[in-house]
């Protein structure tokens, strides 16, 4: 009894502190979240769990992305100043100012589910732009849900094979890191030659 119990704790747990991850990474670049969610979704043994792995995911991000626009949006010089100290959003803030300005709702729509950790950047920019809210929204509530149930979906449908899979990603990063040194050692040694 209290190994069911202490697993239903652990799960529970679990569930509040990936809740409370994705909500921060509305407000931040948190490198691997993908990946952290798609890797919940692999443990999932059944379509009803897998539901509402679905709907935390939803919800977690839709509650990030929209507090982080309404706070944008309010106390926008304080939070500009303060976010400008940050190379992630440095980095970013031109590109998301202009494409938020020209494409709005678009650009917000696919930035929560192709952008590679510029949907924090856009959230703030969003706020600071004064976008429509309720365009922003509804951007977000699309958006979000294309998000949830891609990444839910493949972390559950390669379950079996999801250790193998990252395994496989690691394997391939590690040889294209190779390749790209081994290049850069051989251009070098060439320009080296080259001079002489």
């Amino acid at each position: 009894m209290a190994i069911i119990l202490s697993t239903i704790l652990t799960s529970v747990l679990g569930y509040y502190t990936l809740f409370f991850i994705i909500v921060a990474g509305s407000f931040a670049i948190i490198p691997g979240m993908t990946l952290l969610i798609s890797s919940y979704a692999s443990v999932l043994t059944t379509v009803p769990r897998l539901f509402l792995f679905i709907l935390l995911v939803f919800a977690a991000s839709i509650i990030g992305d929209i507090g982080t626009y309404f706070i944008a949006k309010r106390f926008s010089v304080s939070v500009i100043n303060y976010l400008k100290r940050y190379k992630w959003f440095a980095k970013n803030e031109g590109k998301a100012r202009s494409s938020v300005r020209n494409y709005g709702f678009y650009f917000v729509f696919v930035t929560r589910f192709i952008s590679g950790g510029l949907g924090p950047v856009v959230n703030y920019i969003s706020g600071f732009e004064r976008l429509n809210s309720k365009k922003f929204i509804l951007a977000v509530l699309l958006g979000e849900a294309v998000y949830a149930l891609l990444f839910c979906s493949i972390g559950y449908i390669f379950k079996d094979t999801w250790a193998e899979l990252v395994s496989f990603l690691q394997y391939s990063f590690v040889a294209i890191l190779l390749i790209v040194i081994a290049l850069y050692v051989g251009y070098r040694i060439t320009k080296f030659y080259r001079r002489k």
